[in-house]
């Protein structure tokens, strides 16, 4: 009986993440996010994956080959001389893990954001941003 009540206990707990792994893009679900990333992207701009345990969803089969991860967003300004450097990036998040407004305004003042495919993508640029359908 103890037992029985804390594996349901530990259901009751982990269902929400449960459902995310079960929720997450996959495979092919990935290719419209990768085709809209690679058509607008300027430059040498990194992507993040959030959450972060997505990436390897994510980069399978070479989605994103060529195109530099980083492991957080504030990667992109925050750090040595190569966040100095970037001047735009892009954010892919699921299930509401990333807020926008958590990147500085006075460093990335330019930003958009789209949803595909059950996933918001959004950009920061230090230039005007131009993105079509």
């Amino acid at each position: 009986m103890i037992y029985t009540a804390l594996c349901l206990g530990i259901i009751l707990l982990a269902r929400e993440r449960a459902w995310q792994h079960v929720a997450t893009l996959n495979g092919e679900e990935w290719l419209p996010i990768q085709a809209f990333i690679r058509e607008h992207r300027e430059r040498e701009e990194p992507i993040v994956f959030l959450p972060r345990w997505t990436y390897g969803h994510a980069v399978d089969q070479y989605k994103f080959r060529g195109i530099d991860v980083l492991a957080a967003p504030s990667e992109a300004w925050q750090g040595g001389n190569d966040s100095e450097q970037i001047s735009g990036f892009w954010v892919v998040s699921q299930f509401d893990s990333f807020d926008p407004d958590e990147v500085p305004e006075e460093r990335f003042p330019h930003r958009a954001s789209v949803t595909i495919g059950g996933a918001e993508v959004h950009v920061f640029r230090q230039e005007p941003i131009e993105l079509s359908d």
